[in-house]
């Protein structure tokens, strides 16, 4: 993959809104275009920004770089779209504070403060994709750009992969084989794996009820061929997580064809569904929200709470073990569960009456939380319970032995 754009090094921003600017590498300066949000260069500031003429300049962190940016968008900007439905939410948030002439409290400036850096991200994708010369390419992956790398890239990826994959079996069998030539197959499909999570899209998957923080996962939505999916050796890259982020899990409803992948995938079952061990504790919550993977129907649910709730969770959806964090969100290690159908709640309606299970809509690009029953669609859903287990193209749910159930880790 070839990059054409700077990578932006450190920022600096006239105090004007009109006047936002970035210095990139190699001391190219773009100054954004409040007619289109895009960037143009602006070398003619370079001066005062080296030297800092006229005091008008300074530098930021990239958060008030980010904060700035998208004060400006909303404001100048007008259009259709994800990005201006999420500026509509920060807008109605900041009308209902003035209203009752009030400041935002510490929820709404979080929620508005983490909304602005995801258009930030998005807007900063449509940038790259069209073109653009100064656009954040580190944010652009953030919000979903791929580098052009399209799910044909992906396949190709996939397809070296595992071309390399069964030579470095085959060698291993034969036991014969010239090590020199095995141990650099195992670097390039170390190389290409890393592709891979670059290549790994970032999907919103929930949003914490405290602080109103938006969960986006590198997640591959295209098929269970994905080295994401592969249950025992998943190919993945944990986010930056919100303080209050538990775990993890999900479901997946799988149409009629699903790819053929010389690996286990273990998806879930078919409909959505919670654990009460842990929505049981009193500061635990979930929230639910439908995740397209290809022509599956995805949901991921996913648990938060203000600190560590002392029992077992739940391995991350679609693997077989998950990360175990304390209550700064400083990572501890790993753990793992049994899955067991036994152990899960599939009737969803006390839990979303209880305040325990919010829900984003399907489709809802603002990813707003909602409460109560009313216009839910995740109640009463029909399906297998069983976990449905991916492999060489065929799907298979292992029913669980009645003498093994209830778990004894439901507890």
């Amino acid at each position: 993959m070839t990059e054409t754009f700077p990578t932006p090094m450190y920022f600096r921003y006239y105090k004007l809104p009109a006047k936002i600017v970035r210095e990139a590498e190699g001391l190219m300066t773009y100054r954004i275009n409040v007619d289109t949000g895009g960037w143009r260069k602006a070398n003619d500031v370079l001066d005062e920004l080296l030297f800092a003429m006229g005091g008008e300049t300074g530098q930021v962190t990239r958060d008030e770089f980010v904060q700035q940016v998208e004060w400006a968008r909303a404001r100048y900007l007008a259009g259709d779209g994800p990005v201006f439905a999420l500026y509509d939410t920060i807008r109605a948030i900041e009308e209902a504070a003035a209203a009752q002439r009030r400041p935002l409290n510490p929820t709404e400036k979080a929620l508005v403060a983490g909304t602005r850096r995801r258009t930030y991200a998005m807007f900063e994708a449509e940038l790259a994709r069209q073109g653009d010369p100064g656009a954040d390419l580190e944010a652009a992956r953030e919000g979903g750009w791929t580098g052009g790398e399209s799910p044909s890239v992906r396949a190709e990826i996939l397809g070296e992969g595992e071309r390399l994959r069964a030579d470095i079996a085959a060698a291993a069998r034969g036991g014969s084989a010239d090590r020199e030539a095995v141990n650099a197959a195992r670097e390039r499909l170390r190389q290409v794996r890393a592709r891979y999570r670059d290549w790994l899209p970032r999907v919103p998957v929930s949003r914490c009820p405290d602080t109103g923080e938006i969960v986006e996962w590198p997640l591959d939505n295209v098929d269970f061929d994905g080295w994401f999916w592969e249950y025992h050796n998943p190919t993945r890259v944990t986010p930056k997580l919100p303080a209050s982020w538990r775990a993890m899990t999900g479901a997946v409803r799988l149409a009629d064809a699903v790819a053929d992948a010389p690996f286990i995938a273990k998806p879930g079952p078919e409909v959505p569904y919670v654990l009460p061990r842990i929505l049981n504790r009193p500061d635990a919550r979930a929230v639910l929200a439908q995740v397209p993977i290809g022509p599956h129907t995805g949901w991921a649910i996913t648990y938060h709470a203000p600190r560590r709730l002392g029992v077992s969770l739940a391995n991350t959806w679609g693997a077989n073990n998950y990360p175990v964090y304390d209550d700064d969100g400083t990572w501890l290690g790993w753990d793992e569960v049994p899955e067991w159908p036994a152990d899960n709640d599939y009737d969803l309606r006390p839990w979303v009456l209880a305040g325990k299970l919010l829900w984003i809509a399907p489709g809802d690009e603002t990813m707003t939380l909602r409460q109560g029953v009313d216009g839910c669609p995740y109640l009463e859903m029909s399906g297998r319970h069983e976990y449905g287990i991916v492999e060489h193209g065929e799907v298979r749910y292992p029913p669980l032995p009645p003498n093994l159930s209830p778990s004894p880790w439901n507890g």
